[in-house]
């Protein structure tokens, strides 16, 4: 299910207090992300499930901290929703710095 758009503007006021809050910490994500996509095998950041299972990707990377400040923000029904693919999809092209793949 997709957000509503109350919980999108939520997730950015997280986001938004994180980067005040806690620049430090955001740097060093930032940084952080770009060592990851420097050491991508392809544009797709997949990764494989070792069980035999199919291919996931890897869309975004956040610390504990931010997503915690989320979480905190969101209701459990939509953290639940949060973690779905399209949810996933626009969290990663709303705020790309924080993107791994370069192909959402």
């Amino acid at each position: 299910m997709s957000l509503t758009p109350k919980a999108k503007m939520r997730i950015r006021l997280a986001v938004s207090d994180y980067q005040q809050m806690f620049p430090k910490d955001y740097k060093e994500l930032l940084r952080a992300i770009e060592y990851q996509k420097q050491n991508l095998k392809t544009d797709y950041a997949e990764i494989t499930d070792t069980r035999g299972g199919s291919d996931m990707r890897a869309l975004f990377t956040i610390d504990e901290r931010l997503s915690t400040m989320i979480g905190m923000k969101l209701t459990n029904e939509e953290l639940t929703d949060f973690k779905t693919t399209e949810n996933c999809r626009w969290f990663a092209k709303e705020f790309p710095q924080f993107a791994i793949t370069k192909q959402v």
